[in-house]
């Protein structure tokens, strides 16, 4: 690739916190840096977000942005229809027949950044990371909900024709958008592999220590499931009879915490169940993770297909998932186990067969680090900046 070539990158966000610091997630400015060693300059067109309208809080772990200012331009993206279309010129400013763009915004603001680089820019990328059929506006029973949700129907599909590629991750999203532009791949994750990469080394079979851990990651709200693993690791413990010590470690905030930690006292299972809070650094993620023997991604909505679920297979954890969206699409029967969407008991029956069947542990954890020695072959910015160069 020409290192004269430059590349923008639309989409993210910077979190602006109290006492005016900014931060951003970290395996998103991992992904930029690794396209800073494809490209001659990166630009990154990132939204600025609230820390209070954060559904994900943000914390010290994250990456300043003036580190991220050293390696690359970063432009902030105000709030409001201003704030759009002085982006809209910032880019028009700088687009040429040397930059390519990879846009991630998955909304009807998507479309003229794609337009724009048709007429003067060199190729640009389409990140989805849904199916294209599933968008919906949050806030779909009022005017504008209905509105952005019929709007977001007709320009995604006219945005996905207009980019040179789509990166997507499902297989439902790839068989959806493949109908609209050939030029399609499934991308790899954003994980911080430098984290990650040394952790299998790290691992201890559940049996052959004190303890079975149990992990979930993500979001603490009803349609993420984490009231059914509750639930589910009641009936667990209850079928134990304290033969096994379980823990269960819950890493993700949102606004359903309290209710999930009064559910966890009520089922009696406060001194069994750790809420860890939000937690950003890669480094104490690939700790709790290596510690881990089994993953739980208990969501009852069609979603696409979660980057933890990446992260657990490539520590060689055994991964139980809802039959859904990305996750089904996604996965095959011999690398996790799935289960019907809500269903306690059935929940609890696979964690209780991954716990007292060291065979099955192993051929997940085999199966997970099968599929881990492919992602971690070529990363994000690997696969994109090489995609991008192969477009015509």
């Amino acid at each position: 690739m020409s290192s004269q070539n430059k590349i923008i990158v639309i989409g993210g966000g910077i979190i602006e916190t109290d006492g005016d610091r900014y931060y951003a997630r970290s395996q998103i400015v991992e992904y930029l840096l690794g396209l800073n060693q494809c490209y001659n300059k990166v630009t990154w067109m990132a939204r600025l977000i609230d820390s209070h309208d954060y559904r994900t809080p943000i914390d010290n772990t994250g990456v300043r942005l003036d580190i991220i200012n050293k390696n690359m331009e970063t432009i902030l993206s105000l709030r409001g229809c201003i704030g759009q279309i002085i982006s809209y010129w910032r880019f028009a400013r700088d687009i040429d027949r040397r930059t390519d763009i990879i846009v991630s915004e998955y909304s009807v603001t998507s479309m003229p950044y794609l337009l724009m680089t048709r007429l003067f820019g060199r190729k640009s990328l389409y990140y989805l990371g849904s199916d294209p059929r599933l968008t919906k506006d949050l806030r779909k029973d009022t005017f504008y909900g209905r509105f952005s949700s019929f709007a977001k129907s007709i320009v995604l599909p006219l945005s996905i024709k207009l980019a040179n590629g789509v990166l997507v991750r499902g297989k439902s999203t790839y068989e959806q958008c493949s109908h609209w532009n050939s030029n399609i791949i499934l991308s790899s994750p954003l994980i911080s592999y430098k984290h990650f990469r040394d952790v299998l080394s790290k691992r201890i079979d559940g049996r052959q220590k004190d303890r079975f851990d149990i992990l979930y990651v993500g979001k603490l709200e009803e349609n993420k499931g984490v009231h059914v693993l509750l639930n589910a690791l009641k009936l667990l413990q209850s079928a134990n009879n304290a033969s096994i010590d379980i823990r269960l470690n819950i890493i993700g905030s949102g606004i359903m915490v309290h209710e999930l930690m009064e559910l966890a006292e009520t089922n009696n299972l406060g001194h069994i169940v750790k809420f860890h809070g939000f937690v950003d650094d890669p480094e104490k993620l690939a700790d709790i993770f290596s510690a881990s023997d089994l993953f739980v991604v208990p969501t009852l909505y069609h979603e696409g297909f979660p980057r933890v679920i990446d992260e657990a297979m490539v520590c060689g954890i055994p991964v139980i998932c809802s039959r859904l969206g990305g996750m089904k699409d996604g996965l095959d029967e011999n690398e996790v186990i799935f289960i019907s969407p809500g269903e306690t008991s059935e929940l609890a029956d696979a964690m209780t067969a991954i716990m007292n069947d060291s065979e099955l542990r192993d051929k997940l954890r085999t199966s997970s680090i099968a599929r881990a020695e492919k992602t971690l072959r070529n990363t994000a910015s690997e696969q994109h900046a090489t995609f991008l160069e192969k477009l015509t």
